[in-house]
This record gives C-alpha cells, structure tokens and sequence, in this order.
C-alpha cells in the first residue's frame, strides 16, 4: 500500500504518526482502485485531514485511481462539516462511537497512544500492587473536572493522598489576553470554552466548597509529575509510577455531556494500557462500547449502571460513588482475588497492545 499524505491539521499533527499507523496496522477489505507495480498491488490513499470549509468540500473530486479518506481525530459534530456529503466523497473516518453519526468509528487515539509508548517517552506501568488509591489526571480545566475535583477535595481525599490528582491549563487558556495561535489552534477559542465551563461550573447543583473556585480565580494548579510548561512540551508522557501507586483512575474525558454522541480519547485507553480499574465521567454509552470492544470492565466488581444516565451530574455523581465503593472493596482483596484480577488486568493491557485494525471499521 502506497499513501499520499495531504493533511494541514497542526492541532494533532499526526502526517507521520496517522502515517506509521496506517501502515502499520492495516488491515481491510474494500472495493477499490489499485494499481500493480512490479507485480506488487497498490492503493493509494488521498488523506485529508483537515476541517474543511463548504467551498473545499464543493471542490473535492472523486479519484479514479484511489481512494479518499477524510480522517477526523475529534468526534464533535462542530468539528465535521456536511459529512454526509463527505461521505459520498470518500470513507470518513472519526472518533465518536455512537450509530447515529455517519462515517466509521477510527481508534485513533488508541495507536496515538501506542505510538507514544514507542516515541515519546510514555513509560507503560507494568506493576500491579492493588493500592486502594485512585488517579486522576486533568490538562485544561473544564466543569466536569471541576465537579470530580471538588468531590474529591470534600472526600479529604486529595489532601490525604488517597487521590492522585492533577489540574493543569493545557493551551494557557487562563491567561492569554491576546489572540494567538499554536499549534493551529486559536486560544481565544480555549478562553471562550474556559468562561462557558466556569458558568456551567456555577449552574451545577453539587455543593460547593472554596478549593475549585480558588484553582479558578487565582491561576493556581495541582501539579503530579509534570508543570503546566512540561506539558506543553509534551501532553501524552506521564510517569509510570502514577499508575504503579494507584489502582483505579477516574477518567475525566474531553467531553463529558451533551447528547452529541460519545467522543472517546486517549483517556479512555490510558487505564487499560496502565493496569488500572477504570471509573468514567464520560458521555453515556463508553462502557457499554468498550465491553464490545472485548475489554474487562469487571461488572462483577464494579456497578457500571452509572453509566446509562443521562443527567450528567446524575451519572458524575453515581460514577464518583461507585470510586468509593471500589476502593473499599480493593483494599479487602484476599490473595485469590488479586490473582484473578491481575490476570484480568493483565489481558486488558494485552488485547490493547496487539489490537489490529480490522475490516469491520471499513466495511
């Protein structure tokens, strides 16, 4: 297989990686063009990347002699402009799981982060110490974050490290007072998000103490293993030992309300790559999706009925409750019990380190 790269998508910048793991995980059946060079068949792929505007879709052509593929690495409708004609145009590739979106469910961040195991100096936990401790990592401040850190402020469970926690400001969006660009992205847009947030933060009905509202007024930020510049640097390496220390992290996705479907990421994976039990303040549906994945999510430890709510701070709430529950139940593990679940955990890690990408995303 041969692929023109055409991508300006400097949000992700994934030409290369997109790149390694097209090629290194291809594995599908499709009616399409192809051409033989020295005996050897060909397809070429024309991948577009970027958000396209309406005149860039009116002047996409359909190739005689390969194939299109329009690939988003964000599952927001706002992101993907008219896809069901892209969909006429090309395969369309996205990362929300739900049926009702056209186009096909692509795990890219799944072998995004795969690659950052291999490039980028992630460092995989391979321990599995059953602390009844949890994880839980935040890059850019949103309310949801908000909410799950005020929870577990009010548990005393960050002051008494019984919660690993982190709350950073990925893209600077608390500071910028001038439009800039990095990356491609306009930060105004990351203020505008940040002011939306802190108002829905304002609405939610959980009880409030002054931590959050101090992280929000006052700049302040809850630091593990990596600075607000580090992460900057480099957003997808953590330290192993976070996750050795831990043994349940509570997923905190990019998005976590709204009916736009379910918008998974490299959070989603993060703890079955890391052996860890996961807990999701999530869109409504992940878990379900994840089990039809062939993953654990270990219904006979964990009541996962959180997560069929559709008032988000209902489904928060019963989520961050079910963590509790978790750690008690973690820390009264008898020797039987950590063998099973070491071995469950360990499949886990398994099945996500040799996944493939199947004909199933193409068909």
């Amino acid at each position: 297989m041969t692929s023109d790269i055409n991508t300006d998508m400097d949000l992700c910048p994934s030409k290369y990686r997109l790149f390694d793991i097209l090629e290194n995980f291809w594995n599908y059946t499709i009616t399409k063009p192809s051409k033989k060079i020295d005996g050897v068949e060909y397809t070429t792929i024309n991948l577009i990347e970027h958000e396209m505007s309406d005149k860039e879709i009116q002047n996409v052509i359909v190739p005689n002699d390969s194939v299109n593929v329009f690939h988003h690495t964000e599952g927001q409708s706002r992101h993907i402009r008219n896809i069901e004609q892209l969909c006429e145009l090309g395969y369309v590739l996205h990362n929300n799981i739900s049926d009702l979106w056209k186009g096909k469910f692509f795990p890219y961040w799944l072998y995004d982060y795969k690659m950052a195991l291999r490039y980028r100096n992630t460092h995989l936990n391979h321990q599995i110490n059953f602390v009844p401790k949890l994880l839980c990592l935040n890059a850019r401040p949103m309310w949801h974050r908000f909410f799950v850190v005020e929870w577990l402020y009010k548990k005393k469970w960050i002051d008494n490290k019984v919660a690993l926690v982190s709350m950073l400001d990925r893209y600077n969006c608390r500071k910028m007072e001038v439009p800039q660009v990095r990356n491609g992205v306009t930060l105004t847009h990351a203020q505008f998000q940040l002011e939306i947030f802190k108002q829905k933060w304002k609405e939610c009905k959980l009880p409030k103490d002054t931590f959050v509202e101090d992280l929000i007024l006052n700049d302040k930020y809850l630091i593990l293993d990596k600075s607000v510049d580090e992460l900057h640097k480099n957003d997808r390496s953590h330290d192993g030992r976070l996750y050795s220390e831990t043994s349940v992290s509570i997923v905190t996705e990019t998005i976590a309300d709204g009916m736009d479907g379910c918008f998974i990421t490299e959070k989603t994976w993060k703890p079955f790559f890391n052996l860890h039990f996961p807990i999701f303040i999530s869109q409504p549906g992940v878990v379900k999706f994840l089990k039809n994945f062939g993953l654990d999510l270990f219904d006979d430890l964990i009541d996962n009925s959180y997560d069929d709510y559709l008032d988000s701070e209902i489904r928060f709430i019963k989520a961050l409750n079910e963590s509790q529950e978790l750690l008690k139940k973690i820390s009264n593990f008898d020797k039987k019990q950590k063998i099973e679940y070491s071995d469950r955990l360990l499949k886990n890690q398994q099945i996500l380190l040799y996944k493939k990408i199947e004909g199933e995303f193409w068909v």
